[in-house]
C-alpha cells in the first residue's frame, strides 16, 4: 500500500535545501493522503556501492511506533493520548489516556515524557499535578503495565537507553517548576534504583563572543540518548541562553558543549548546527578530542550509527538536477552515495516527529521520495521509505495507523 504526506511546494523545497531543525524543538506529525501513483510509478534509483550485503528482510512488523500528543483546550492540560503499535497493525494495539498535569502558558516546551518503542515497549511517565510514576507497557493488545518508580518531583524530560536496561530522567521541583534538580538513572529490571548521574545545570547568563541569541528562552530541559547509548545529552534553557552538555555514561564525565543546537548523536559525535552574526552551518563535534569540523553540505541532515561507527546522513543536490542522499563518515571523511532520485524528483530524510516516534532498525534510515515535485496541484505527494545503510532495494513503508486525538479518525 502506497502511502504519501502532502507537503505544500514550498516548504518541500525548504526541506530539502536547508538544515534540519533541533532535536529539542517539537516537529508535528503531518497529514499523510493515499498516493495517486500506484504500482506504476517510477522508484528511486539505487546508486550505493554493488559489492555490499543487502541489509536482511524488513517487514512493517519490523517497525514500532508511539504517539503521544498532549491533550488541552483551555487553561491547563491534564492528560495525554498514548498510542503504539507496528506498521503492519490496521490500527493502534495501544490506545489509552494518561494523567498529564502541566500548563503550556508557564512550561513552555514540556511534552509528555515518553520514550521510544524498544524490544516490543514502551517506557512513558504519568503525572497527576501531586506525583509522578514512571510506568513500563507491552505493545500488544492488553499488554501489561507496570510501574518501575514513583515520587514527588516533576519529570520534565525522558531517554530511554537503547537497550532498554535504564531511562533517565531530568528532574524539577514540584512547587517551583523553574528550579533544576538534575538528571537522574532509573534502572528498569524493576528494582526501582535511583542514582543521580548529573547535576543541576547552570545556564550561561550571557552569550560568548560570536553567538547571537533570537530570542530570551524561559527554563526548560530536554534530554537526548546517543543513537548507540553511549552519551546522554542535556539542552537547559534559562536566564536568556540555552546550552548543551553531553554525560559520558562509561566514565561519568560531563562535557560542556556551550551554546549550540543539537541534531543528533552516535558514536562519540554531535551533529549539531551553529550560528554566528553573519551565517549558520552544520558541524560534527568529536567528543574524544574536543574538535568542531563544519560540514561540507547545507542540506538536510542526521546522524546514525551504522557498522559499529557513526555516520551522517544528508542529502544534497545531484548533477544531474535530482536529490541524493549520501552518508558521511565524521572520522575519515569518506563519503558513499546511497539513494538517488533523478531530476524533477526529491528526497528528505523524516526525522523524530514531536509527539511521533519511529523506531527504525538497525542499518536502515527513514526517508521520504517523490519522483514529481512540478505535480499540479497544492500539495507534492511523499512516499515513506525504509533505505538499507549497507545496500539493497529501498522498502516503501506504510503511514503509522495513528488514530487521531482530534476525532479524524485512523491515518493510513
Amino acid at each position: 500500500m502506497t502511502i504519501r504526506r502532502p507537503i505544500l511546494l514550498g516548504l518541500a523545497i525548504l526541506l530539502v535545501v536547508l538544515v534540519a531543525a533541533p532535536i529539542a524543538l517539537l516537529w508535528l506529525q503531518g497529514a499523510r493522503a493515499p498516493a495517486g501513483g500506484g504500482a506504476g510509478e517510477p522508484s528511486p534509483s539505487e546508486v550505493g556501492p554493488t559489492d555490499d550485503a543487502a541489509a536482511g528482510p524488513l517487514e512493517p512488523g519490523d517497525i514500532a511506533w508511539v504517539f503521544a500528543p498532549w491533550i488541552f483546550a483551555q487553561g491547563p492540560g491534564n492528560h495525554y493520548v498514548l498510542q503504539a503499535g507496528t506498521l503492519a497493525d490496521p490500527a493502534p494495539l495501544v490506545d489509552m489516556e494518561v494523567p498529564w498535569a502541566g500548563d503550556p502558558e508557564t512550561q513552555v516546551g514540556r511534552v509528555p515524557a515518553v520514550g521510544r518503542a524498544i524490544e516490543g515497549t514502551v517506557v512513558y511517565v504519568a503525572d497527576d499535578g501531586a506525583g509522578t510514576a514512571i510506568h513500563r507497557l507491552q505493545i500488544r493488545a492488553d499488554g501489561g503495565d507496570e510501574v518501575l518508580a514513583e515520587m514527588r518531583e516533576i519529570v520534565w524530560s525522558m531517554a530511554v537507553a537503547p537497550d532498554g536496561q535504564h531511562a533517565y530522567l531530568a528532574l524539577v521541583a514540584r512547587d517551583d517548576d523553574e528550579h533544576d534538580l538534575g538528571v537522574v538513572r532509573l534502572a528498569l529490571d524493576g528494582s526501582g534504583e535511583l542514582r543521580e548521574v548529573m547535576p543541576p545545570s547552570r545556564p550561561r547568563a550571557s552569550e560568548p563572543a560570536g553567538m547571537r541569541l533570537a530570542a530570551i528562552a524561559r527554563f526548560g530541559v530536554d534530554l537526548m540518548m546517543s543513537a548507540e547509548g553511549g552519551h546522554l545529552l542535556r539542552r537547559t534553557c534559562g536566564a536568556g541562553a540555552c546550552t548543551i552538555d553531553v554525560l559520558e555514561l562509561e566514565t561519568g564525565e560531563v562535557i560542556d558543549l556551550g551554546q549550540r543546537e543539537v541534531m543528533g548523536a552516535a558514536g562519540g559525535v554531535i551533529l549539531g548546527s551553529r550560528c554566528t552574526g553573519v551565517r549558520c552551518f552544520a558541524e560534527a563535534i568529536n567528543l574524544a578530542t574536543g574538535v568542531a569540523q563544519e560540514l561540507p553540505f547545507q542540506g538536510e541532515a542526521g546522524i546514525t550509527f551504522f557498522d559499529g561507527r557513526a555516520a551522517i546522513v544528508y542529502i544534497e543536490f545531484g548533477p544531474d538536477g535530482g536529490s541524493v542522499l549520501r552518508t558521511l563518515d565524521p572520522f575519515d571523511g569518506e563519503t558513499r552515495d546511497v539513494l538517488h532520485v533523478d531530476e524533477g524528483g526529491a528526497l528528505m530524510l523524516s526525522p523524530p516527529q514531536g509527539d511521533l516516534r519511529i523506531s527504525m532498525p538497525a542499518g536502515y534510515v527513514h526517508a521520504a521520495f517523490t519522483t514529481d515535485i512540478e505535480k499540479g496541484g497544492a500539495a507534492i505527494p511523499f512516499t515513506d521509505v525504509a533505505v538499507p545503510l549497507g545496500g539493497g532495494a529501498v522498502i516503501e513503508l506504510p503511514a503509522p495507523p495513528i488514530r487521531h486525538p482530534d476525532g479524524l479518525g485512523v491515518q493510513g
